[in-house]
């Protein structure tokens, strides 16, 4: 069982509703000036929520990695493919993504230029072109150059792992399981203060997805689950999966909550510190 088109894009629809929860709930400021019901929530706990979110990026990055390597698999089935083919596949994928955002910055440009918005953003001096030219192919964040939409920045994520991306597989075919986790522990280890807008922070979902793809993880617990649990009773294999659903459930609320107490005796502590500095 692979995850199939419409897998794919009922995951994206998932980790876009997530997007926009993120992206509206993030802080108090964004919905500054209007009355929202946060029932049976709280603002705060709407705010972690929020913040937790961003793993949306996670889901499209490794949707990415597991779509790249299953469009590789249909002509290379051990992926034991030249370097050519896995550029020409590359520098399509590129081309395909580039020209659809190109696209969409124009129409943005054209859409707001009445704002004054380009002129904002850019500026009117000699290296504004190079902004634009910059922006536009969705390397703003990557060069730390002014760019129009602060969201775009995924464009230079997105760019920089299909760029990398022969290279990943050069690497997973010769190391396989050692590359996966080092890519998953190298920045631990070496104690990188990874920001969520940082490559190396989703690095790992892209190789996860490639390395599902390839080992046809899905369809090998699909086979496990049709031998081994078919003899569970049905009531029981439930109660099984809601447990380990409650436990995942369980774990973040744990998470998010220790968040908030660290946030809250931080702020507290601060307070503290400004009585004792500023005594009545």
């Amino acid at each position: 069982m692979q995850l199939s088109k419409n897998d794919s894009l009922a995951l994206k629809g998932i980790a876009i509703l997530m997007m926009y929860v993120h992206h509206f709930y993030l802080s108090p400021d964004r919905w500054a000036g209007y009355a929202v019901d946060f029932f049976p929530l709280t603002a705060d706990m709407t705010v972690y929520i929020a913040e937790f979110f961003k793993t949306c990026v996670c889901i499209f990055v490794f949707i990415t990695g597991y779509g790249m390597i299953q469009s590789l698999k249909k002509n290379h089935p051990d992926l034991n493919v030249s370097p050519q083919d896995t550029l020409s596949y590359t520098r399509h994928r590129l081309i395909s993504l580039l020209s659809n955002f190109i696209f969409v910055y124009l129409l943005v440009i054209i859409v707001s230029f009445p704002t004054g918005r380009f002129f904002e953003i850019y500026g009117r001096s000699g290296s504004s072109v190079l902004y634009v030219l910059v922006d536009m192919f969705g390397l703003a964040k990557l060069f730390k150059t002014p760019t129009y939409v602060g969201t775009w920045w995924y464009m230079s994520l997105a760019i920089v792992l299909i760029v990398l991306f022969p290279l990943f597989v050069k690497l997973y075919r010769q190391y396989r399981w050692i590359f996966v986790f080092a890519v998953m522990l190298l920045p631990r280890f070496l104690n990188l203060k990874v920001a969520n807008t940082n490559l190396l922070h989703y690095t790992f979902a892209m190789v996860l997805g490639m390395y599902c793809a390839q080992s046809d993880l899905f369809t090998r617990w699909k086979t496990w689950e049709d031998t081994r649990l078919k003899k569970i009773p049905r009531p029981v294999l439930f109660l099984f999966h809601l447990l380990i659903l409650a436990a995942l459930v369980i774990t973040v609320l744990m998470s998010m909550a220790i968040e908030f107490l660290k946030k809250k005796l931080h702020f507290y502590s601060f307070i503290n510190k400004l009585e004792r500095n500023n005594p009545s």
